[in-house]
């Protein structure tokens, strides 16, 4: 089977519907639009990418991902085909399995990750053929010496003859679930308790809900820095100005270049990639720019805006660079984020964080996010726990002052009063 895959390494796809299509699937992947994703779909298109244009480790792990989703025996035994191909190509020519000499280290640790993935699987249940367990079983040690990496052989219930003659055959076991995390859904207000991933999700999750509802909602824009930068307390460490940050793939920059509508899809894959890759200063410009073109000024004057205020707090990131020596912060960016692209710009820090928040805020009363009063005012006191359990006092005075103006504005005041009360002992 191991001349199914492709021979070399490719990573010119700019062209290419199905790669950009199967980016698009698993950029669901462990979000709250996980269950969205059809994962024959992704399987089928990473098997095809790996045997007609490209041997990458990443759709490697793709089809391990879909595979174990899919919980299919003939799935499973691709795969582990697959990964023999893989290791045979790792012990012989291992310049195949990157664009050059310099990636190798980073794709098999891809490779890795890929292993400890299908192995974790089978310890939860999967509907593994013993044969195939058994080949996989063959592979291990050469993979452990070739991935400097220990892995475990899978478990493999023994029979005796006479068991096997008379035992019903076993129920197979149920599709092992992703482990993903939903506890970053919006009734949760002690953020202080996620974990980084969990942060990010948590502000990307709630943006994208306001984007559903209006695309136009500046509090939705806020909310995506606050995934980006919310946990970042120091710039990553570099060697001569040098990280081990990865540029991001020449796909996305692609992807992100040519996107010309507005809509809630689009505005999804910037927000959710720019989350992901917080030191992508140009991205932040393209997103701008992309927003600009689209009637979007208000809100591309804002991303301006945080970004110049991250910029100022972070200065040294104008010096820094990705792995692979591109700068963080291109001369293309240093002009368009210059302060006379924001004529609202503040010098005090806590005034612009002020500022932003307080305009932000007011959006939401023209939010259609919420459908009648009592959703809307739940929704201004969950953001103000969010606000006072991370010591953002002033965001959360800003808030607490519109659940005050609510209040005072609504039949349900008398019936409110306690939370009027204490809206107005935080003022």
């Amino acid at each position: 089977m191991q001349d199914k895959f492709f021979n070399k390494f490719s990573e010119n796809f700019s062209e290419n519907e199905l790669y950009i299509s199967l980016i698009d699937e698993m950029s669901k992947y462990k979000t709250l639009t996980h269950d969205t994703i059809k994962w024959d779909f992704v399987y089928s298109s990473s098997l095809k990418a790996l045997s007609e244009f490209s041997l990458d480790v990443k759709l490697l792990n793709f089809l391990a991902i879909s595979a174990i989703n899919l919980n299919d025996k003939d799935a499973f035994r691709s795969l582990i085909s697959a990964f023999s191909f893989f290791l045979t190509t790792l012990k012989q020519e291992p310049s195949l399995l990157a664009k050059n000499e310099k990636q190798v280290p980073t794709k098999k640790k891809i490779f890795a990750q890929t292993i400890e993935l299908f192995t974790q699987a089978h310890r939860d249940g999967i509907n593994l053929d013993e044969a195939d367990a058994k080949a996989f079983n063959e592979l291990v040690p050469e993979l452990s010496r070739e991935l400097s990496t220990h892995f475990d052989t899978l478990y493999i219930e023994e029979k005796n003859e006479q068991t096997q003659k008379v035992e019903e055959p076993k129920q197979q076991p149920q599709k092992a679930e992703p482990s993903y995390s939903q506890s970053v859904s919006f009734g949760s207000s002690d953020i202080s308790t996620f974990s980084d991933r969990e942060f990010r999700e948590y502000f990307v999750n709630l943006s994208i809900s306001l984007l559903k509802n209006d695309i136009k909602n500046l509090t939705a824009y806020s909310l995506v820095f606050e995934a980006m930068w919310g946990r970042i307390k120091a710039l990553p460490v570099s060697s001569e100005q040098v990280t081990q940050i990865r540029y991001p793939d020449e796909n996305l920059i692609l992807l992100f270049k040519n996107m010309k509508e507005v809509n809630l899809g689009n505005l999804e894959k910037f927000i959710r990639n720019l989350a992901l890759n917080p030191f992508w200063i140009d991205g932040v410009r393209i997103f701008c720019e992309f927003l600009r073109s689209s009637g979007l000024s208000e809100q591309s004057e804002l991303v301006s805006n945080m970004t110049l205020n991250f910029i100022e707090k972070f200065s040294d990131i104008k010096k820094l660079k990705f792995q692979s020596e591109e700068a963080f912060f291109s001369e293309e960016s240093a002009k368009f984020f210059s302060k006379k692209e924001s004529t609202n710009f503040i010098s005090s820090d806590d005034m612009k964080k002020d500022m932003s928040f307080e305009e932000l805020i007011k959006a939401l009363d023209r939010s259609k996010y919420t459908t009648n009063s009592q959703s809307e005012l739940s929704f201004l006191l969950e953001l103000s726990k969010i606000f006072t359990s991370q010591g953002m006092d002033n965001n959360a005075k800003v808030v607490y002052s519109q659940i005050v103006k609510f209040i005072e504005n609504t039949e349900l005041k008398d019936y409110l009063s306690d939370i009027y009360i204490k809206a107005k002992t935080f003022l």
